[in-house]
Formats: structure tokens, sequence, C-alpha cells
């Protein structure tokens, strides 16, 4: 058992000195780490099951869209898009990223749908 505790702490100690560290993208360019302080201000809602799922529909719990990509195409900083459960067979691109910590976009599954 000692080993095995012994045998994490190199690992560990990579993981707390590469996030201490900058990190830097392909163009030599900071990455910055942001802790999400984002007050979600819309949730778009994506449920390929649900009988009102509609591309051209509201995109609420009650009407939410079918494919994942219409809510990408959607979602403005500060907002997030909220994919219930279902098989999504599509490639999503996106439009925009967030703009900062209290404005970031969120992708996330539907609470108790996973």
């Amino acid at each position: 058992m000692r080993a095995l505790r012994l045998a994490c702490v190199p690992a560990l100690a990579f993981v707390a000195a590469a996030v201490a560290s900058d990190m830097l993208l392909p163009d030599g360019s900071v990455f910055v780490l942001w802790n999400d302080q984002t007050g979600y201000t819309t949730s778009w809602h994506v449920d390929n099951t649900h009988p009102s799922a509609d591309d051209n529909g509201s995109g609420s719990a009650t009407q939410p869209f079918r494919t994942i990509q219409k809510a990408a195409y959607m979602v403005q900083p500060g907002q997030e898009v909220v994919i219930h459960g279902g098989t999504y067979r599509e490639y999503v691109r996106l439009r925009r990223q967030g703009t900062g910590p209290s404005a970031m976009i969120r992708f996330r599954a539907e609470i108790g749908d996973i």
C-alpha cells in the first residue's frame, strides 16, 4: 500500500507543476486559465427525443432544439447549452467563444440525464 502512495506522488507533483507554470499556445502566447464566475443568463435546451424538438423552435425546455449545432449557433457569452439525454451524431462547429471568466459559454448535460 505504501509503495502505491509513493508512486502517485511524482504524478501529482507533475500535475501541480503544469498548472502552476505558464502554458503556451502553439503561437507562443500564454494560455490563461479561467475560473468560471459566470452567472448564466440564458439556457438553451437540446433534446432530440422531445416530441416538440425543432431547430426552428425557441430552444426552451418545453420547445428544445433538435441539434446541438443549432444551440451552438445561438449561444452567446454568458449563456449555456443544456443537452438532454439522447444520441447526437453530429459535428458541432462553434461560432463564438466566451469573453472572460464572467462571460463564458458552457455546454453541459442535463442533471439526471446521464
